[in-house]
């Protein structure tokens, strides 16, 4: 376009999500134009589970414009995990009963894998602890926090 085309009153335009499942991130876009583009940020949280929620566009226009302005657009949204999370999960679901088999029967195995019964119990409590928990979102806001430090 060689020169913009601006509008008479300029306003708002707002993106709300669902509390607790998408993070708006910028949500307010200011429109002064006809053919504006509105770039909103938003993200989405992580997890295994596949979430169905919604993102809603809102014209916030003021004066004689709000009469005649352009109604709410409802933006229903499904949140999927990658496929990679999706084996992450099923193997985590394999070591943790590998895990509980190994604590409930320590004594057998421990004259096949010539190890002590109380070390089998000490190494499958450890897996068990480790595949069962949100270890992952610990150790990931400890490196950030270690990071945050290094950098200050």
């Amino acid at each position: 376009m060689d020169k913009a085309e601006p509008i008479e009153t300029p306003y708002n335009v707002e993106l709300t999500a669902e509390t607790d499942e998408v993070t708006v991130l910028r949500k307010v876009q200011r429109v002064v134009g006809k053919y504006d583009l509105l770039r909103f940020i938003f993200k989405t949280p992580t997890g295994y589970k596949s979430k169905n929620t919604f993102l809603e566009v809102e014209n916030k226009q003021g004066g004689e414009l709000a009469k005649f302005g352009l109604p709410a657009l409802f933006l229903p949204m499904r949140i999927q995990p990658p496929r990679w999370m999706k084996a992450m999960l099923g193997v985590r679901i394999v070591l943790g009963i590998l895990a509980i088999v190994a604590l409930m029967a320590s004594n057998p195995l421990e004259r096949t894998l010539t190890l002590g019964a109380d070390w089998i119990r000490a190494y499958a409590l450890l897996l068990l602890v480790l595949v069962s928990g949100k270890w992952e979102d610990f150790v990931l806001a400890l490196v950030k926090e270690a990071k945050g430090a290094r950098l200050k």
